[in-house]
């Protein structure tokens, strides 16, 4: 740990012994956290890896009872989670062995699971094999595998219209984009609409090349004439009419697996952020030889019925229809 970093962990431990005389400890360790979810100590050279270096090397996290009583304890950790070489395993295992919902919780804050890739994620699924452990981890396994199907659809429109500029692509993103907000509307869903939009924009900023970015006034009239002339003029070959047809189903194709995406991400947040989500999972149906085909995963708000108030989460593609509007045959062009 660095010198910072030496000196962040004297500050979380000072404030929370000089709190401790006059609170409860949990209280004198959220006044600690607070100093480190306020960012302080603050400094010119100070980081924010140094910080949670130095939050997570303070001694006060090895009294279960303080951070059970914290409430702020679970937040801050996430924090910590944010970067893979600040907290050590031996630390989290404690908590799984003294404060396993508090841990819990951390991973939910942090969606460290989304991290599938990650040492300290790798490390605790080897680690914890008891039962509790292993039901939660397959609810975060169950929640990402809902987003390979919309991940594969998105990566396949992606390919077909990989060879469009990016001034293409936002000629024909406002013919489609045009349709959309000329209905009327409500609000929020137009504010959906500009997620997905600009979702799709930043996906295409990150793969584009550079010449993208040097226009002219010549390419600009080939670009308009080979890609919007067919939608605006009725009178444009077939062959292009084709063409641009194609690029637009594979628009329409790319929005709505994008706005399924998000709308299954909001799940995710759901499950990741809300104290009164609750989860358990069901073995699937039994297949042909008696065996149980997959997990079934139930969220549900605290309080009710788990009969009856869970949700089963079998997010799919549904049959959303995105048409195009203009001289070219008004069609479907978007249902499964």
């Amino acid at each position: 740990m660095t010198e910072n970093g030496e000196r962040c962990r004297r500050h979380y431990q000072s404030v929370y012994e000089r709190n401790q005389s006059e609170l409860s400890k949990g209280r004198a360790l959220d006044e600690s956290l607070h100093h480190f979810l306020d960012q302080r100590p603050a400094g010119k050279n100070q980081s924010a890896l140094e910080r949670a270096q130095g939050l997570v090397t303070a001694s006060f996290w090895l009294d279960a009872d303080a951070v059970a009583q914290s409430e702020l304890a679970s937040l801050a950790l996430s924090r910590v989670l944010h970067f893979d070489n600040a907290v050590s395993i031996e630390l989290l295992l404690h908590f799984a062995s003294h404060n396993p919902e508090t841990l819990r919780w951390v991973i939910r804050y942090s969606k460290l699971f989304e991290r599938a890739q990650s040492p300290l994620w790798l490390a605790l699924r080897a680690a914890l094999t008891g039962d509790d452990w292993q039901v939660f981890f397959g609810v975060c396994d169950r929640l990402l595998d809902q987003l390979k199907p919309f991940d594969e659809l998105i990566a396949s429109a992606e390919k077909q219209l990989e060879h469009l500029s990016l001034l293409e692509l936002f000629s024909y993103l406002s013919v489609l984009a045009y349709e959309a907000f000329a209905e009327d509307v409500p609000a929020d869903r137009s504010g959906q609409q500009w997620k997905v939009y600009n979702r799709i924009i930043l996906n295409k900023l990150r793969a584009c090349s550079e010449d993208d970015f040097r226009l002219s006034e010549s390419r600009l009239g080939q670009s308009l004439k080979r890609h919007l002339s067919p939608i605006i003029f009725p009178g444009s070959s077939n062959s292009d009419v084709v063409k641009c047809r194609q690029n637009l189903e594979s628009l329409a194709l790319l929005i709505g697996a994008t706005q399924e995406r998000i709308d299954y991400e909001d799940f995710i947040d759901w499950f990741c952020f809300d104290p009164e989500c609750r989860y358990q999972l069901e073995p699937g149906v039994e297949g042909a030889a008696n065996t149980v085909v997959g997990w079934t995963l139930m969220l549900c708000k605290e309080g009710f019925g788990i009969s009856s108030q869970f949700r089963t989460v079998q997010p799919k593609i549904s049959s959303r229809s995105t048409s195009c509007s203009s001289p070219i045959e008004r069609s479907s062009v978007f249902s499964m």
